[in-house]
């Protein structure tokens, strides 16, 4: 993100923890020393490949 900036417009996370707030708050903190710092955070899968895609509630 802070090589290149201009290349991306939003950014795109696969978070594979039961919890998924520790790993989406640390790309936010990178995000913010950017120029992406007011761009969009997509989760795009989630999910705990520990226990069953399907089965998390």
């Amino acid at each position: 993100m802070q090589e290149i900036p201009n290349y991306f417009d939003t950014v795109n996370v696969h978070n594979y923890d039961a919890y998924i707030s520790n790993l989406t708050r640390k790309v936010r903190r990178w995000m913010n020393g950017t120029v992406r710092a007011n761009s969009q955070l997509w989760v795009g899968e989630w999910g705990s490949y520990e226990i069953s895609y399907g089965d998390l509630s």
